[in-house]
């Protein structure tokens, strides 16, 4: 009721300042007179002052300022004094009352009028607070109707636990997957709705989540009212407190139960495809040790030494295709091939069949790349013509040596290094042959191919490491 008062009276302390002091003279003025008709009433001189002209302080202080309030006090005093002389003129001790109480009125007029200033103050800044209380508690109630409505509108189940384990809030979404109302939820635990292994299960994640304030993503199943589990994936976080220790947690979980059903249906489809790609391979890699086979049989029963050479070139080829497709693989973009796998198999098939039995030994250092199948082949092509080619002229008659076949990778590409330390490559047809086919697969694979002498020779194959092979790389490990 106050502070309303002060809000009415606001109007008036804006008038300028001759303007409040002239109101302020006209309140005394009234009292004055008010004064001057109690004395011809005959009421006794000595009334106290205070009695009569304190409500035009009062008022002057409520309506004005503390200035106005002073001025009020001193104009009654010297009205006073000036027109009601006999209470102040007497100068003997015994009569010194009246003198006292003139001085207790300016006395506590002036603090009056100061108290009415400061309470006016207080007022103000009480009603400016509660005002700005009010307008922050409306804007907070209009946050949490907004946030309540965008929680609600989530179709993912979010909701707070305490420290305990004990439901704080939630959103709809998670009262229609706890089968529950929301007030049947708050204070409540996982265990009072879900089945005792389930609830373990997800508590234990909680427990963890707010032990160690870490976040953790974790996979949950839930059978929820209709009796069929469901797969969520849930979001954990702790609830920090404002000393910073963890209060609970915040949890928004996602239901993945159909994500997970095509994840296995395109397991086992993928499982399928393997089984039939690897069944596939295995006919056609019978196939081909069939021709191999018959091939070899009619090189045995051929005189003719360039016939005979032809026909080696085309077992190699085909054994070379044996091997790939021994190790196709299905990967998630295409068929490939484990290169350190069918390298090693390749070149112990060739130290096997094509080196004399004399001390040649072939070494191997693969890195683990996969190479897509029809790179694969062009890969064992070129190993093949080279390591065959270093079997049969770098050593001759009993020489010792080393072959080495190295497969490295820098970035983008990949270099294929076949060296050995025997006689050196000489000018021959027949290994001018082989160049031809090692540059014809190498512009194949869309690289290069060198070749060096110095105490043997080191024939260095570069070609890039096309996405689809990286991505394959990237699968397998």
């Amino acid at each position: 009721m106050l502070a309303e008062m002060l809000r009415r009276l606001r109007p008036y302390r804006r008038w300028p300042t001759p303007v409040r002091y002239l109101a302020t003279a006209l309140m005394v003025l009234a009292c004055f007179a008010l004064r001057y008709w109690l004395g011809a009433l005959d009421i006794p001189d000595n009334l106290p002052l205070y009695l009569v002209f304190m409500p035009a302080v009062l008022l002057a202080s409520f309506m004005f300022d503390r200035g106005s309030g002073y001025f009020a006090v001193l104009l009654s005093a010297v009205l006073g004094s000036y027109f009601f002389p006999e209470p102040w003129r007497a100068v003997d001790p015994q009569q010194i009352g009246p003198t006292l109480r003139l001085g207790a009125f300016v006395l506590i007029g002036l603090f009056t009028a100061a108290m009415v200033e400061a309470l006016r103050g207080m007022a103000l800044e009480f009603t400016e607070t509660n005002k700005a209380l009010e307008e922050a508690r409306s804007r907070a109630e209009s946050s949490n109707a907004l946030l309540s409505a965008l929680l609600d509108g989530t179709p993912d189940p979010i909701f707070i636990k305490d420290r305990q384990g004990r439901y704080v809030h939630v959103n709809a979404a998670t009262t229609r997957l706890m089968r529950a109302p929301g007030s049947n939820l708050i204070g409540k635990r996982t265990r009072d709705f879900l089945a005792e292994n389930e609830a373990r299960a997800i508590e234990a994640v909680d427990d963890d989540v707010m032990a160690t304030g870490r976040v953790r993503v974790v996979e949950e199943v839930v059978t929820s009212g209709t009796g069929v589990p469901r797969t969520y994936l849930s979001t954990k976080a702790p609830w920090f407190g404002p000393d910073g220790e963890v209060v609970g947690l915040i949890c928004v979980t996602h239901d993945i139960h159909r994500r997970k059903l095509d994840e296995e249906r395109v397991r086992i489809a993928n499982a399928q495809r393997q089984l039939l790609l690897e069944d596939i391979n295995h006919r056609i890699k019978n196939h081909l040790q069939s021709l191999t086979a018959q091939m070899f049989r009619s090189k045995q029963a051929i005189g003719d030494e360039r016939a005979r050479n032809v026909l080696d070139t085309a077992i190699g080829h085909l054994h070379v295709l044996a091997r790939v497709y021994d190790r196709l693989q299905l990967t998630s973009h295409a068929t490939a091939v484990n290169a350190r796998e069918f390298i090693e198999d390749l070149c112990a098939d060739l130290n096997a069949t094509v080196a004399d039995p004399k001390a040649i030994v072939l070494r191997t250092h693969i890195e683990p790349v996969m190479l897509n199948s029809g790179r694969a082949v062009l890969v064992g092509l070129v190993i093949n013509e080279l390591v065959t080619n270093a079997f049969k002229h770098a050593f001759p008659g009993d020489r010792e040596g080393e072959i080495v076949v190295a497969l490295r990778r820098a970035d983008d590409k990949l270099s294929l290094y076949v060296r050995d330390d025997g006689v050196g490559m000489e000018a021959s047809d027949h290994r001018g042959r082989g160049r031809r086919l090692v540059r014809s697969f190498a512009n194949e694979l869309g690289g290069s191919v060198e070749w060096h002498h110095n105490g043997g020779t080191r024939v260095t194959l570069t070609f890039p490491l096309l996405e689809a092979s990286g991505q394959a790389a990237a699968h397998n490990a």
